[in-house]
């Protein structure tokens, strides 16, 4: 038995080494508080906590916008095994105008001991994308148009990858969520066979914990986000906790917009986030800024056998 998890393991580990030589994902959400639930981006974050997680984040980007993006995110995980396996789970339900999105991904994370205050974890996470687009919603000019008579679905299989190496004050993660290059087939319309939502996506995270007092922390961040296509856009992040029960921050995303944010912990078990980003690109004279919302809940932690 111990040898047969000591190759699990490993296997996972090869894996993760074979698959990451590969970048290719769908147009992915983007939210303002993935630091405090790292699930949102990595797979390897899966147990890393040390007790079961659940984390979500309702985000209504682009307010005043009509058909603006509106995303909800559920992810769960927790550990086992003594804390050397994680698992996770994820839920993304995203919408854009007509176009409805929703991905189901399942996670296994494997945490490598280094010291007593440090950690390399990887992690993979196995899923499918559902779209759906409701093209007669669109059909306000053509009625008697064929190719707006009736919506179409599809859906693609997607696998995505991550590591993540963290003790008492670094952390550092690179994660791609999906690696399958494959399109979304829409049999349904002529002029739409082979939908491609392909393209590179790669983040880069990098965070600090400087503890100023015994009251006081500060917590900076920044995080690289590549695209293939597109210049890489760039994060960064700083929160002051103070007691550690109440976090506030602010988010600088070149190129796209500044947020602030505000975080609560209640009995450190409970968290509530809120974040407002306020768009320094030419959309932000169009709409009045994107509002995000988020919560966490740290259940019991498992007995260690």
């Amino acid at each position: 038995m111990a040898y047969s998890f000591k190759l699990f393991r490993i296997l996972l580990v090869v894996v993760f080494l074979i698959t990451c030589g590969q970048a290719y994902s769908q147009k992915e959400a983007m939210y303002s508080q993935y630091m405090f639930s790292m699930m949102t981006i990595n797979p390897a974050y899966a147990g890393v906590n040390g007790k079961p997680t659940l984390s979500s984040i309702f985000r209504n980007q682009w307010v005043g916008i009509e058909g603006a993006p509106v995303t909800s995110l559920l992810t769960f995980d927790m550990p086992f095994s003594k804390d050397r396996l994680g698992a996770g789970l994820k839920i993304i339900d995203d919408r854009l105008g007509i176009e409805h999105t929703t991905t189901y991904s399942l996670g296994m994370s494997t945490h490598f001991k280094l010291s007593p205050y440090s950690r390399l974890s990887f992690g993979l996470d196995f899923g499918r994308k559902m779209y759906e687009a409701s093209l007669s919603l669109a059909n306000t000019y053509t009625p008697g148009d064929a190719s707006f008579s009736q919506n179409v679905r599809g859906g693609v299989s997607q696998l995505g990858t991550g590591v993540f190496y963290n003790n008492r004050r670094l952390s550092i993660g690179l994660s791609s969520p999906n690696i399958l290059k494959s399109d979304i087939t829409i049999s349904q319309i002529d002029f739409g066979k082979s939908s491609s939502f392909t393209a590179i996506h790669l983040f880069t995270y990098v965070g600090y914990n400087f503890d100023i007092n015994e009251n006081v922390k500060f917590k900076p961040s920044i995080m690289a986000k590549s695209v293939s296509g597109s210049s890489v856009q760039l994060d960064f992040n700083s929160m002051v906790w103070l007691k550690d029960l109440i976090g506030i921050g602010a988010s600088y995303r070149t190129g796209d917009a500044i947020a602030g944010l505000l975080q609560c912990k209640l009995k450190k078990s409970f968290q509530l986030g809120y974040s407002y980003d306020s768009p320094i690109n030419t959309l932000g004279a169009n709409n009045r800024g994107s509002h995000e919302i988020f919560m966490l809940i740290h259940f019991k932690a498992i007995e260690k056998k």
